[in-house]
């Protein structure tokens, strides 16, 4: 809660708070389990809607980890014996060094759904561990603990499956003893521990549509039907992208996956914490076989899924960490016990020594208590909106924001906001603030064609994109939206664009936004370009210089050179906030003319979006770096 943000961060934080307060349906493949906690949790009355709901994910993290090291010290007491209290110091080595891990960390700060399926994992893995030591009598029991826990896990999201392995281990370690002759009604408790975990995986199968058929909002991709409901609950949008920086389409990228998983490693957690990992895998086979296999295969189901997969990979490895530092405390254990005496005292000063060191080096870097970057931005966007104006948003990097304070914070209910994806991709058609904005219109059509009408003027409605967000099939299908009038950070397409006008109203603008976010990225929060967790956010921020520097660009075509100069120099400050410094200007050119100025500080810009265009690009986010090169060239046009 001390490094939590002072309101929401960007990624999918506010998209998530703002369905939480409306009871939306979020994104694909939809997580309701966490809406509905997360409304609950709106309920009590403290602080900002933002902070509670921050609050009930924090909270989660904050089980998974004690409920970890519960898990940790029970195999210790088991497996080494040496006392509780060895036991226990081992427990608090892996919470501590699992919980202050640097994506653990930032996942449970900003208020998204990763912590919560951290704590899914744990709980998995706990309840498959009391599975596979029950004893005849109480297996029934523990079956229902366990379908409980595993409907709870998947009802949020699908990456409980990296746990199914310890699950099959431990249904498997009952069919031996039923094979052994023990009395072990092996059928009836799968049965059973199946229908519990049913019961929680309804959310899934009934809330969306409910909501979507009640008036969500947010409501993505209106589940309401069958058909739509089935591409929702697939994740059927994402595929394609999905697909597109995998393995088996791009084989060529398999070193650099591999490279980043030992990155991943090493930022994570330093060597001294994981390296007695391969001391407590040998324990673990020899006096826990079954839970070293169900760990060799929950390690092995992340790690094929992480390394066939893209750029977010960071919060996907968390349950292989948190496998290894509960290795490495087995590992600490067993050589503590050489110490005899003193065994105990040395693992709690390791314990200790693990958190210090940790959050010493991650305070900086994960204290977000200083960000207000996605709730400035949002509140920019709607400050820039006339009366009843309708926003097509690109997406995570400025829509959720607006979504957040629209439907959680209340602000500006005349403004109806949207997804421009909404109006080009067919499983989006129609769906939620899209089809409302059509019906405001009169408008029948969908797709490109709908938003045609719009932008046309149909039913006089005031439509706004974000100039930096245009989507690429969109202008393919309206060119003529490469003709903004730009006011703040939202520009309303024109047949004819009026400079005087949009450097004015950019200028008015630019002098009330907060640049508390952008100095905050500048103090290193979002400056290491290595770091892929804040791509959502240097995404968002851009969005200011790519405002500008299209202001500059048009200002150049009518001849202002003044205001080019003075939008390309704003563009400039707030790129190289986020992606470093270009080139400076050399000696002697401190008194150059106007132009030759506008001149440099373009080529700084256009050097920012390529070094953009490079990290991104030998990380394998082709189409990242794909469009961070075409903004380069913009630039430069």
């Amino acid at each position: 809660l001390r490094t939590a943000p002072c309101s929401f961060y960007f990624e999918d934080a506010p998209e998530m708070l703002a369905c939480a307060a409306g009871l939306g349906n979020s994104h694909p493949p939809g997580y309701p389990l966490l809406v509905l906690v997360g409304r609950l949790a709106l309920v009590v009355p403290v602080g900002h809607p933002a902070f509670r709901f921050n609050a009930a994910v924090a909270a989660c993290a904050g089980m998974a980890a004690v409920l970890w090291g519960r898990l940790v010290a029970t195999a210790v007491h088991a497996w080494l014996g040496g006392g509780p209290r060895l036991a226990a110091a081992a427990g608090a080595f892996a919470a501590a060094a699992w919980a202050f891990s640097d994506a653990f960390w930032w996942e449970a700060v900003i208020g998204d759904k990763y912590a919560p399926f951290y704590l899914a994992f744990a709980a998995l893995l706990w309840a498959g561990a009391h599975a596979g030591r029950a004893v005849p009598p109480a297996l029934g029991r523990e079956a229902v603990r366990t379908g409980l826990v595993a409907g709870l896990a998947f009802a949020h999201h699908q990456y409980a499956l990296f746990a199914l392995p310890a699950l099959a281990v431990a249904a498997g370690r009952a069919g031996v003893l039923r094979a052994f002759g023990a009395r072990v009604a092996l059928g009836r408790a799968l049965a059973l521990g199946t229908a519990v975990a049913l019961l929680p995986l309804s959310t899934k199968l009934l809330v969306p549509p409910l909501r979507s058929g009640g008036g969500a909002d947010p409501d993505w991709a209106a589940p309401r039907r069958a058909a739509r409901l089935a591409a929702y609950l697939t994740g059927a949008l994402y595929r394609t992208p999905f697909a597109a920086t995998s393995l088996p389409v791009n084989p060529w990228l398999s070193g650099g996956r591999l490279g980043l998983a030992g990155r991943f490693l090493r930022e994570e957690a330093p060597w001294i914490l994981w390296i007695a990992a391969p001391i407590g895998m040998v324990v673990a086979a020899r006096r826990a076989p079954w839970a070293a296999v169900a760990a060799a295969g929950c390690l092995a189901a992340n790690a094929v899924y992480c390394l066939n997969f893209s750029e977010k990979v960071v919060r996907w490895w968390e349950p292989s960490l948190a496998l290894v530092l509960a290795a490495a405390a087995v590992g600490y254990a067993r050589l503590a016990l050489f110490l005899r005496g003193w065994g105990t005292v040395w693992m709690a000063l390791l314990a200790l020594g693990a958190a210090g060191l940790q959050v010493r080096r991650g305070w900086d870097r994960n204290d977000l208590s200083r960000w207000y970057a996605a709730h400035d931005f949002g509140r920019q966007v709607l400050r820039a909106l006339p009366p009843g104006a309708c926003y097509l948003g690109a997406g995570d990097f400025d829509l959720f924001p607006v979504w957040a304070l629209r439907v959680a914070g209340q602000e500006r209910p005349d403004v109806e906001a949207a997804g421009v994806a909404g109006f080009i991709d067919a499983r989006l058609a129609a769906g939620g603030a899209e089809g409302r904005i059509l019906a405001r219109a009169g408008v029948r059509a969908t797709g490109p064609g709908g938003v045609a009408a719009l932008l046309a003027g149909a039913g006089h409605l005031p439509v706004f994109i974000p100039p930096a967000g245009f989507d690429r099939r969109l202008q393919e299908a309206l060119p003529f939206l490469m003709v903004t009038e730009i006011h703040g950070l939202v520009a309303r397409p024109v047949a004819a664009w009026n400079p005087g006008a949009g450097v004015t109203a950019t200028r008015r603008q630019r002098r009330a936004m907060t640049r508390r976010g952008l100095r905050y990225a500048r103090a290193g929060a979002l400056a290491d370009l290595a770091r892929p967790r804040d791509e959502v956010a240097r995404g968002a921020l851009l969005q200011y210089a790519a405002c500008l520097s299209t202001l500059g660009q048009q200002c150049a075509r009518f001849g202002l050179e003044a205001d080019a100069a003075w939008a390309f120099h704003g563009a400039r400050e707030d790129i190289e906030a986020l992606a470093g410094a270009g080139s400076r200007p050399g000696p002697g050119t401190a008194q150059a003319g106007t132009a030759q100025r506008a001149e440099e500080d373009r080529r700084a810009i256009a050097l920012a979006y390529q070094r953009l265009a490079d990290v991104f690009g030998a990380r394998g986010v082709t189409f990242l770096a794909d469009q961070f090169r075409s903004n380069a060239a913009a630039v430069m046009r």
